[in-house]
């Protein structure tokens, strides 16, 4: 059916124009542009795009986070024996009078050092990636303050593993890479179970350059100068 203005063809049975029943056109947009004085958002670099990372990044195992943990527990217990239960004792050694006050804002203080102490093992133990490829050992940390460090084999001078009380409780070990500079250039991760560190160990390990031992050729001797090579007979009798 024509429309009588002769515009458009109508559905016969609603009157509607043929080309509102096809379906939504699509007209492509083109984004606008930035206003002007700001700076369109620059995009992140790959190498901090998927931080911490995944697969081949390698995590931590689960018995790290409890070693974290229970270390940090330990240092928050320090803390807050020197800050807090120190004051309180020589208070009460003093029967101060207002002692119950000192107490009030103690034991909140305690708590907010605990939880904190707890909080910081989670995101250390969350925030921590590794992975060994051909140039070396690439480790990541943080989550505010993001850092990734390359150790490269050619540059390993030796390596330490350490084990203390709490990591040898849940079977855990600490690799420390030393390279080449000062002392103070050093690689220093904890939360390695045993195995792993032991691995990386050796394939961090710098190959000793194979010495060719075989004897030297002998070299020619010299040959004597004209001058040397003249010889003087003796004279007789």
């Amino acid at each position: 059916m024509i429309d009588p203005s002769g515009t458009a063809p109508l559905d016969t049975a609603a009157g509607v124009p043929a080309a509102a029943l096809s379906g939504p056109t699509h007209v492509p947009q083109t984004p606008a542009p930035p206003a002007s004085g700001e700076a369109a958002p620059e995009p992140l670099p790959a190498a901090f795009a998927d931080w911490p990372g995944e697969a081949p990044w390698q995590r931590l195992p689960e018995a790290a986070r409890r070693s974290f943990r229970l270390s940090a527990l330990l240092l928050a217990g320090v803390i807050s024996m020197v800050a807090g239960g120190l004051p309180l004792l020589i208070a009460l050694i003093d029967q101060e009078p207002h002692l119950p006050l000192r107490l009030l804002w103690t034991l909140p203080a305690v708590a907010l050092i605990f939880g904190f102490a707890l909080w910081r093992a989670s995101v250390a133990y969350r925030s921590v990636r590794w992975r060994l490829d051909e140039d070396g050992l690439r480790v990541r940390r943080g989550r505010y303050w993001r850092t990734e460090v390359l150790v490269p084999r050619a540059r390993v001078q030796h390596l330490d593993i350490e084990r203390g009380p709490i990591e040898r409780r849940y079977g855990l070990a600490t690799l420390i890479v030393h390279t080449a500079g000062t002392r103070m250039n050093a690689l220093r991760q904890p939360g390695f179970d045993e195995d792993t560190a032991a691995r990386l160990r050796d394939a961090l390990v710098p190959k000793i350059r194979e010495v060719d031992l075989s004897p030297a050729s002998p070299s020619p001797s010299p040959s004597p100068s004209p001058a040397d090579a003249a010889v003087v007979a003796p004279r007789g009798d």
